[in-house]
């Protein structure tokens, strides 16, 4: 490669990196360092740190990326170093099922988790028929531990990006490093702590900050909850919760034969300032002539969230009927539905 084209290249890298990596950041700094007057200000960032939700909020963000890279790691380093130093059958096979969960959506994980330590999930149904539990037993094993809860069904969706950080620097570990330490005895634990691990450490830096900022920036993500069970002696929004979903089917109606449903937003969340992560509020509704909802609503509060479900949804899918209702329409449609 000659000098001018090597010339040539890093200007067109630097310029790349300068209009979509320096300069969207100096945009995001700019807006919380300057007032609407242009004068460089200190007041957003004091307001920040003065407001205990959000001092609550960085704090639990913290603990949270630090249990999740700790849980990736627990997880990705023994699977990386079975990958790197041993031949089994179907290994390649394994290799290639350890990265789903890069290309799943996080809610899957969050299902499968739900069917495993769920109240009548797997885990459950072992410890009854191993005759542990009498029948019937359930027990919610995160609803009991919500932070490692959340902690483990991050790190299964983020693990993967420390294996392959792993995998990738032990394979570039010397191998005569390997048999130096075992002609002097060292073996074991002991090798892989004092030898491999300290060889393959960049590599595992780079992965366990990528989980890291991955997992501390789910900061702005809406906390609901389902206040079914004791809705009178739980209050979900004094513990941070943004949307509480109700069945009134149950203890607020106090009948089983019509079907309802509430939802009460507690106009503490900010939907607009979660941009893309929630397209439906933040971008134009064409049925509503291209209103952006948290735009229109922006008078009212932080309420997006249960105006569009309120028109929206009530106007798609109509109010819960009850059975005897739906039963009577039923019986004068059919007729008209058939002749038709």
């Amino acid at each position: 490669m000659s000098q001018g084209f090597a010339r040539l290249v890093f200007a067109v890298t630097a310029a790349f990196f300068a209009v979509f990596f320096v300069w969207p950041i100096i945009q995001i700094l700019k807006g919380g360092f300057i007032d609407a007057e242009g004068n460089l200000t200190f007041s957003y960032l004091i307001a920040l740190l003065q407001d205990p939700i959000y001092l609550r909020g960085l704090g639990n963000s913290f603990l949270l990326a630090c249990a999740t890279t700790s849980i990736a790691f627990c997880i990705a380093v023994p699977l990386a170093f079975l990958a790197d130093r041993f031949d089994f059958p179907l290994k390649l096979a394994l290799g290639s099922l350890v990265l789903i969960p890069m290309i799943l959506p996080p809610f899957v994980g969050a299902i499968g988790i739900k069917q495993i330590f769920g109240q009548f999930g797997a885990v459950n149904a072992f410890i009854i028929a191993t005759g542990l539990r009498p029948e019937g037993w359930a027990f919610d094993w995160f609803a009991a531990n919500r932070f490692w809860g959340i902690a483990c069904v991050q790190a299964l969706s983020l693990y993967p990006i420390v294996y392959l950080n792993a995998v990738a620097s032990m394979a570039n570990v010397d191998p005569a490093m390997d048999e130096a330490a075992q002609n002097l005895g060292c073996r074991g634990f002991r090798k892989f702590f004092k030898i491999t691990l300290p060889l393959i450490r960049p590599g595992l830096f780079a992965g366990g900050t990528i989980v890291f900022i991955w997992s501390f920036t789910e900061l702005g993500v809406p906390l609901i909850m389902d206040n079914t069970a004791c809705p009178l002696l739980c209050r979900p929004f004094d513990h941070g919760a943004a949307v509480v979903v109700y069945s009134t089917t149950k203890y607020l109606g106090g009948h089983g034969t019509s079907i309802g449903g509430m939802l009460v937003d507690g106009g503490n969340f900010d939907w607009e300032a979660g941009g893309d992560r929630f397209p439906t509020l933040n971008h134009p509704a064409a049925s509503y002539h291209g209103a952006v909802w948290t735009e229109a609503v922006k008078p009212l509060g932080p309420i997006a969230y249960i105006i569009r479900a309120r028109v929206t949804l009530l106007r798609d899918m109509g109010a819960a009927m009850s059975p005897m209702t739906m039963t009577e329409k039923a019986s004068t449609d059919a007729p008209s539905s058939a002749s038709i």
